[in-house]
């Protein structure tokens, strides 16, 4: 059927369109008065069909303002006018994707339906407009009107009576005479009931007679016609109130199934409105609403159905499907209740619930972090069905969250359905960050030998170090190794293990630090580790070569370590100190002291003499040794040393006549972790006892902050050494035993590294060196001054110089020495 184009787009979109302007219509001030006069001209020109200054005028308004909806309405009235079709979509086409919810653009784009003549159009886009806002009434009515009309064209008729319907709802007043005009449309054909014989005779006859005057066809025809009146039934209206409820149930349900499909929601909508208002609305109708909203229209479906678990006002599959629509618009809260609801109804009807319907409530309650709820009827699910996948699953989620009193019954009941050794593996984690490190030790242990895992028994030696068990921790970090020889950080933890045992097991911690910097060469920090055994197990150079690297990634391993930058400028400088020491064999040590007050005068027979006591006296030395390859132990280095004295008379450097000292000697240390240095000397000097002897000699010292620190300004310093020698042929002794305590300030002199250092201290001597063979003895007390310097070195040497000049004044407190007061100026150069 051909559609008339009977309706003028210029009237239509004219209707209720206030002409002229207002500048009132406008929200901005200044865009209304650049707009208001444009607009004015362009309705001028338009009355007067001048087109082209219509639409010159309407670009500038659109240029001010693109959002101005006079603007689009005059330009589409331009456009139909010219019959420019393609310009009325772009226009319709250009509003809908600006504003979706503005009934403005659907409206151009059904104007262009009723011009191009194509009814869907008219359908689909009038329907839109006639839902939203944004056009008057007026539209509204010409919108509905001519989707009506299109519907009818189409013979669609039971939607368009559902469409009226609507409209009506809706109160969009339609004019009375198009409701009539409609109404005759809808009705019904006309049903003729048969002719009798007698009337088919008749009419047979009236065919074949002859032609009668009027006035007698007419009498006869009153006379003798036996028609039967023509009955019209109406047709039926939904709600069908007057049918019987089977059909009109039937009927209902008929119609939510048409509009869903189409989807009309709106008139869905309202149509539900008027069977709730009418008490026709029933569990079986919300059952159909709901199984036909599902597939599309969930939105709907969670708006018109609530939860419930009346059986009386829903049903179980009403409330299944809006369970599975909230679940499809990630409304999880929504649907778990749902589908509880679901399962109580039929609890409430007698019959068992469904093991799915709980597992569908249970996931969403999870989905929300609800653990306790979805534990609960995930239990409640598998008393009525069991299932070991969703069993290991619910065990696994109370075994995460056993914070939640509830996990415990579940583990209980399903922790055999977990993994094996994994319940006591968590269990081991819960007691380990208790602080009970016995029971995670056993939780860890049953739980490695349950299912044997590089994690378990990693975790098990880590308690076991916590534990102070090294020899469990060096079995559980062997474990770890068969099963994972790949574990850097396995073969490292077990190189500390075999380096710190007793005894230390440096050669096997060696290989261990080495095949775990191999797997992992970012871990620089094993390589001072490397290094330090290699010094400990007797291959110096290659212990340089490592240090020199750790070195050169200083920064990298401070990262490791996590160390300060005091900490780490500290560390490179002790490396640093090690290569130089390791590279270095010979060392030699000058200086010399000179006494700057007199000692007292005393024959040379009196028992106790200053002169007797030489350490106190003025001196001038030199020192040289050479280091040797160990000899016994591998970090217990060697020596070989000569050395000459040579006396001076106090408070000058003039020699004093037959006061002079050479020997020549062996030094070995003798423990690794304490300075401790035994030596044996033979030695020869031109005034004592005898001239020749050998001297047997032990010394030790322990001190703190005497070499150079780079990463502090000043530092506490402590140093205590004792020394104790026997003469064999002279059967003499000597032993001195001093502590001093001082602060080191850094200080700068010539651009070295200089620091001065006041410091007090005290000593206790003794020796029988003198003719008559008896002790002479002295306590004093000590102050002092030392100005120290070290220089030479480069990035990876420490200074190997260290000059030291001292002022010192030693007071007698006890003993038998006749010398009562000491002052002291040293000088000393140590390479």
């Amino acid at each position: 059927m051909k559609l008339p184009h009977n309706l003028s787009l210029a009237l239509l979109l004219a209707a209720g369109l206030p002409i002229p302007a207002h500048a009132g219509w406008f929200d901005n001030e200044w865009r209304n008065f650049r707009t208001y006069p444009r607009l004015q001209k362009a309705y001028t020109a338009f009355q007067h069909k001048d087109y082209p200054t219509v639409l010159k005028l309407v670009g500038e308004v659109e240029a001010i303002n693109p959002d101005q909806p006079d603007a689009a309405i005059l330009r589409a009235q331009v456009c139909e006018q010219t019959k420019d079709y393609a310009c009325l979509q772009r226009i319709g086409e250009r509003w809908r994707t600006r504003f979706p919810d503005d009934a403005l653009g659907y409206y151009v784009l059904g104007i262009l339906g009723v011009v191009t003549q194509s009814d869907n159009e008219i359908i689909d886009q009038f329907r839109l407009a006639v839902e939203r806002k944004g056009v008057n009434s007026g539209h509204h009515i010409a919108a509905a009107t001519n989707w009506v009309d299109a519907l009818l064209r189409q013979e669609r008729k039971e939607e368009a009576r559902e469409v009226i319907d609507w409209l009506k709802y809706k109160k969009i007043a339609i004019p009375s005479n198009q409701l009539a005009t409609w109404a005759a449309q809808l009705a019904p054909v006309p049903n003729l009931a048969p002719l009798s014989q007698e009337a088919s005779a008749t009419n047979a006859a009236r065919k074949s007679a002859p032609v009668k005057s009027a006035n007698r066809q007419k009498a006869e025809t009153a006379k003798t016609s036996s028609v039967a009146a023509v009955t019209v039934k109406p047709a039926p209206h939904f709600p069908y109130a007057e049918e019987a409820p089977e059909l009109r149930q039937t009927m209902i349900k008929d119609a939510i199934y048409r509009l869903a499909l189409n989807g009309n929601t709106a008139l869905l909508k309202a149509r539900v409105q008027i069977l709730r208002d009418t008490k026709l609305y029933s569990p079986a109708i919300e059952e159909a609403l709901a199984i036909n909203l599902q597939a599309s229209h969930c939105d709907l479906l969670l708006e018109e159905i609530a939860v419930n678990s009346d059986p009386l006002q829903t049903t179980e599959a009403t409330q299944l499907a809006a369970g599975y629509c909230a679940e499809k618009v990630s409304q999880p809260e929504s649907a778990a209740r749902y589908f509880n609801a679901a399962n109580q109804l039929r609890i409430n009807t007698g019959l068992t619930p469904i093991p799915a319907t709980y597992n569908a409530e249970s996931n969403n309650w999870f989905a929300l972090q609800r653990f306790e709820l979805a534990l609960r009827t995930w239990d409640t699910s598998l008393t009525l069905q069991a299932d070991t996948s969703l069993a290991k699953h619910a065990a696994e989620v109370a075994l995460e969250h056993q914070e939640i009193a509830y996990s415990e019954v579940m583990l209980q009941k399903y922790g055999q359905f977990l993994a094996a050794g994994k319940l006591d593996y968590v269990r081991a984690q819960q007691a380990q960050s208790n602080d009970d490190l016995s029971a995670a030790a056993a939780f860890y242990l049953a739980s490695a030998r349950a299912n044997p895992s590089p994690t378990a028994w990693h975790e098990l030696a880590y308690v076991y170090a916590k534990l102070g068990d090294t020899t469990a921790q060096a079995q559980a970090l062997q474990e770890v190794l068969k099963l994972d020889e790949s574990n850097s950080a396995a073969h490292a933890e077990y190189a500390f293990v075999l380096k710190h045992s007793q005894p230390p097991q440096n050669t096997q911690a060696l290989g261990q630090f080495k095949r775990a910097y191999q797997l992992d060469a970012t871990r620089s920090d094993y390589l001072v580790e490397i290094a330090g055994l290699e010094l400990k197990t007797g291959n110096p150079q290659s212990a340089v070569n490592n240090y020199r690297a750790s070195i050169d990634r200083g920064s990298q391993i401070q990262t490791l370590l996590k160390s300060t930058d005091e900490q780490a400028a500290q560390q490179v400088f002790d490396w640093q100190r090690i290569v130089q020491q390791t590279e270095d064999r010979w060392g030699v040590e000058i200086g010399g002291q000179v006494r700057l007050n007199k000692a007292p005068s005393v024959a040379l027979d009196e028992l106790v003499g200053p002169d007797q006591y030489a350490q106190y006296g003025s001196v001038a030395a030199i020192n040289v040794q050479y280091r040797l390859d160990p000899l016994w132990f591998t970090d217990n280095p060697s020596w070989i040393f000569v050395r000459a004295t040579q006396g001076l008379d106090d408070q000058s450097l003039s020699p004093t006549s037959g006061n002079a000292l050479n020997g020549i000697g062996f030094k070995q240390r003798l423990m690794t972790d304490h300075n401790l240095i035994g030596s044996v000397e033979w030695f020869h000097r031109n005034d004592g006892v005898t001239s020749d002897d050998i001297m047997l000699r032990l010394s030790g010292s322990h001190s703190h902050g005497l070499d150079w620190k780079p990463s502090s300004d000043s530092w506490l310093t402590f140093n205590m050494f004792g020394d104790a020698a026997y003469l064999v042929r002279n059967k003499a002794y000597y032993s001195t035993l001093e502590g001093q305590l001082g602060q080191q300030y850094k200080v700068t002199i010539f651009g070295s590294k200089s620091t001065l250092k006041p410091w007090i201290g005290g000593s206790a001597s003794a020796n029988n060196d003198n003719l008559s063979n008896q002790s002479v003895t002295r306590v004093d007390a000590i102050v002092g001054l030392d100005l120290q310097t070290w220089f030479g070195g480069d990035a990876w040497r420490a200074p190997e110089y260290r000059q030291q000049l001292s002022l010192e004044l030693h007071r007698k407190l006890a003993g038998n020495s006749m010398d009562q007061n000491i002052f002291l100026l040293k000088w000393t150069l140590f390479h």
